[in-house]
């Protein structure tokens, strides 16, 4: 009787405690008054119109050869993969 008393008498003062740690009021709780000061608007830029520039950005000059260097080394990579000593890396 006084075991069962005294599971009862911890499980109550338990639940209890987690009830006011849970408690989102506070009485020191302050609201703060939050300022914004207005951004200044950016000036728009005047558009030109006439001629287009002359400085033009070349085109991408990829080469066919490009795209099998990357499968080539791709390949490699897979290669090293199977290749890989378990044993050596995980130190078993």
């Amino acid at each position: 009787m006084l075991k069962r008393f005294l599971v009862i008498a911890s499980v109550v003062f338990v639940s209890a405690t987690l009830a006011f740690a849970q408690n989102s009021n506070s009485s020191t709780t302050t609201t703060r008054t939050r300022t914004v000061e207005p951004k200044a608007s950016p000036t728009p830029k005047p558009k030109t119109t006439g001629t287009p520039s002359t400085s033009q950005r070349p085109k991408s000059t990829e080469s066919p050869s490009s795209s099998s260097t990357v499968l080539a080394a791709f390949n490699n990579l897979l290669d090293g993969i199977r290749h890989a000593d378990v044993k050596a890396v995980t130190g078993a």
